[in-house]
């Protein structure tokens, strides 16, 4: 079902960009126009990787109209799939949390509706950071490799992928597990490839350092926009897309509707999301304070009378007390 919804995602979101707009907009144009030549860089604003992998879908397919949206729309579809893996490391025992996780996509402006007139290199940057935080959560399993390829992913795909390498990186040390993790020797492994990969573009960048400080400052530059624009603009984006994609999720996903875990007490049974019975075991005496709802005091009630016959003969026994 993961697969049906991961492609019912991308095919919605292509036939919606085939359908709505009939030309490309400034970032696709601009990726098209710099995609026709193979280079180490393309100035200072944006790095290579995607122009690179658009350069390759036109060596493959040659340049077309489709082919420029078949990238995005994959980019779009490993999106979703790195976010079900992420929570299914984060929630392996709950589908519905799991499920949650990759519908809260769609809750995104940028990903529901925004993507569809705008973006290529900050899909791609979406795709790195998942990658990433896919990798690290799994690096104590020795995905070095990995880890290296999404970090290369990451630096060639918008030089923004910094602000968020370095806060998860400092994060990640200060967990006892995941530090052993990082200063393993093993990591000399991801270095390596972050160098092999990135080397050639940060080349290019040390040739062109002297233009470099300017590009930084314009992309510092904050520009501001009202809260209630930006309000807007988000319910927007929502009822635009996020609609049909739910009722599209919920149809490739129906037993989230109907089906939740049931806990047969009395018969010590437990059945899951997916209809498998699990047995368990619990005390005699827990299973009956759950049963009946007792806590202490009720517990001990249930012995009035016994304790009412012990405090007659107790009495007669020791009238002195």
């Amino acid at each position: 079902m993961v697969r049906l919804f991961v492609f019912g995602v991308v095919l919605f979101h292509l036939c919606l960009r085939l359908f709505t707009y009939d030309t490309l907009q400034v970032d696709d144009a601009e990726a098209v126009n710099y995609s026709q030549k193979f280079l180490w860089g393309y100035g200072l604003d944006q790095p290579p990787l995607y122009f690179w992998m658009l350069h390759l879908v036109y060596l493959l397919f040659g340049p077309s109209f489709t082919g420029t949206f078949l990238l995005k729309y994959a980019l779009l579809g490993l999106t979703v799939f790195f976010a079900f893996r992420l929570s299914r490391h984060l929630f392996p025992k709950d589908q519905g949390l799991r499920s949650c996780a990759m519908a809260s996509l769609l809750l995104l402006p940028m990903f529901a509706w925004q993507v569809h007139h705008a973006f290529t290199h900050s899909i791609l940057l979406g795709v790195a950071v998942l990658m990433t935080l896919d990798a690290l959560l799994r690096l104590e399993k020795g995905p070095y490799l990995y880890f290296g390829f999404a970090l290369s992913v990451g630096l060639l795909a918008k030089y923004s992928f910094a602000l968020f390498l370095l806060p998860i990186l400092l994060a990640a040390l200060s967990i006892p597990h995941y530090r052993r993790a990082l200063l393993d020797r093993r990591i000399l492994i991801t270095l390596s490839v972050v160098l092999l990969c990135c080397a050639p573009h940060f080349v290019y960048l040390f040739q062109e350092w002297g233009t470099v400080g300017k590009i930084v400052d314009q992309k510092l530059q904050v520009q501001s926009q009202g809260g209630v624009a930006l309000f807007i603009r988000a319910l927007r984006a929502i009822y635009h897309s996020a609609g049909w994609m739910i009722l599209l999720y919920v149809w490739a996903f129906p037993g989230i509707l109907h089906r939740r875990r049931q806990v047969d007490l009395p018969e010590q049974r437990v059945t899951d999301a997916e209809g498998t019975v699990h047995g368990f075991e619990i005390a005699a005496f827990d299973k009956h304070r759950m049963l009946n709802g007792l806590d202490d005091i009720a517990v001990t009630l249930e012995y009035a009378a016994d304790i009412a016959r012990f405090e007659e003969t107790q009495a007669g026994r020791q009238d002195w007390l």
